[in-house]
């Protein structure tokens, strides 16, 4: 069980730090009137929080493979 939440973790670091304003659409666009973009903070912290998903993801996954053998 372990193992699965560390891929998921994983999955979801990778594609935030790959594609960082994949959350911004459905989270902030709303709030604005015009068609714009993420700003450069917002996505120098999404790419840092999907850095941090991947170590934890890899954290959880080492975990499950050690107490497995």
């Amino acid at each position: 069980m372990i193992i699965f939440i560390g891929i998921i973790f994983l999955a979801i670091g990778i594609l935030r730090y790959t594609y960082p304003s994949i959350g911004w659409r459905p989270k902030e666009r709303w709030m604005v009137n015009s068609d714009s973009e993420p700003s450069d903070t917002y996505l120098s912290i999404s790419r840092y929080l999907g850095f941090i998903m991947i170590l934890v993801g890899s954290i959880f996954v080492l975990i499950g493979i050690l107490t497995i053998g």
